[in-house]
C-alpha cells in the first residue's frame, strides 16, 4: 500500500473529513499532511508508527510499504527489490499473527461462561487476557525469527 492509501484508509475508519483532522490526529501539521497527501513527502517512521497504531496493523508492515515507497520514488532499485521481499514476508506473518491471534484462547461466549461458573479469579478477562498475551507472544517470537531470515542488505 501507498502513503495515500493508508491516509485514506484512516480518514474513512476514524470518519474524519478533513486532512486538518487527521494531521491533528497523526500530530502533523497541516502541510506536511497536505505534501504525504500529495505524494510530494513520504511520512517517517514515527508517522508510520502512529499509522499503523490508530488502524490496528503491525508497525512493521507500514514501515516496510512507506519504505519501499521511499525507496521507488529515489529510483533505488536495489533497496527497493529489498523492501519488496520485507513488505512480503511481514504481509504473509500480519495473516498468520491476525488468524493466530483469533485461535488462541476462549471465544467471548465461552470466558464469560467460565467467569460465570468459576469467578474472575478463575478464568475472567484478566486471566485469558495474560493467556492469550503469553500465546500471542510466542506466535510473534516464532514469526519473527522467521522474517528476520536471511539478511537483506538495504544500503
Amino acid at each position: 500500500m501507498k502513503t495515500t492509501d493508508y491516509l485514506a484508509a484512516l480518514m474513512a475508519r476514524r470518519g474524519l473529513r478533513s486532512d486538518y483532522a487527521l494531521a491533528k490526529l497523526l500530530r502533523v501539521s497541516p502541510q506536511a499532511m497536505s505534501k504525504y497527501q500529495g505524494g510530494g513527502e513520504i511520512p517517517g517512521p514515527l508517522i508510520a508508527f502512529r499509522i499503523a497504531d490508530e488502524l490496528g496493523v503491525p508497525r512493521d508492515r507500514v514501515v516496510a510499504d512507506i519504505e519501499l515507497e521511499r525507496a521507488e520514488k529515489a529510483g533505488r532499485t536495489e533497496q527497493a527489490k529489498g523492501w519488496r521481499e520485507v513488505v512480503e514476508k511481514v504481509g504473509s506473518v500480519a495473516a498468520a499473527v491476525v488468524l493466530g491471534t483469533a485461535l488462541i484462547g476462549p471465544s467471548p461466549a465461552q470466558s464469560s461462561s467460565v467467569a460465570r461458573t468459576y469467578g474472575d479469579s478463575a478464568g475472567g478477562p484478566l486471566y485469558i487476557m495474560s493467556t492469550r498475551r503469553r500465546a500471542w507472544r510466542a506466535v510473534v517470537d516464532a514469526l519473527a525469527a522467521f522474517v528476520s531470515g536471511p539478511r537483506l542488505r538495504l544500503a
